[in-house]
């Protein structure tokens, strides 16, 4: 299974409605399990370089099927192995990366940018919830 374009939408819809309440500007990406993007949500005032690294962010977690979070903190034991990853293009070692399984399965990730670390991840979090739990 793979994320919909509907719910690519009702996820950036949740972040936005979250990064507005926080005033903090984000580009949200949503990608598929395979990677392959589904839907750039940039909202008003949001960097414009923060679209490539939401893109990355998204398609580092559906390709590990892990959070970004959680890479940054193994890569971070492996410098070299990060470092020579992220020069191959595409992907992120850092926050705003979350995979979406549902029926455990990776179905696609989101990815966050624009906001502090922090706060990039605990909206990516709470948009892969809200998909989860109205999915149930």
């Amino acid at each position: 299974m793979h994320l919909t374009f509907a719910q690519a939408r009702r996820i950036a819809d949740h972040i936005e409605s979250g990064s507005v309440a926080h005033e903090t500007p984000v580009t949200v990406a949503v990608c598929d399990g395979a990677g392959d993007l589904v839907l750039l949500h940039r909202t008003d005032g949001a960097a414009g370089f923060s679209a490539e690294l939401a893109t990355a962010k998204a398609y580092t977690a559906a390709r590990f099927g892990n959070s970004t979070a959680a890479l940054e903190e193994l890569w971070s034991q492996r410098p070299v192995y990060a470092h020579s990853l992220v020069a191959q293009g595409k992907w992120f070692v850092g926050r705003g990366g979350i995979p979406v399984v549902i029926d455990g399965t990776v179905a696609g990730a989101i990815g966050v940018s624009g906001a502090d670390p922090e706060g990039e991840e605990r909206l990516a979090v709470e948009a892969a919830e809200m998909l989860n739990k109205n999915h149930s």
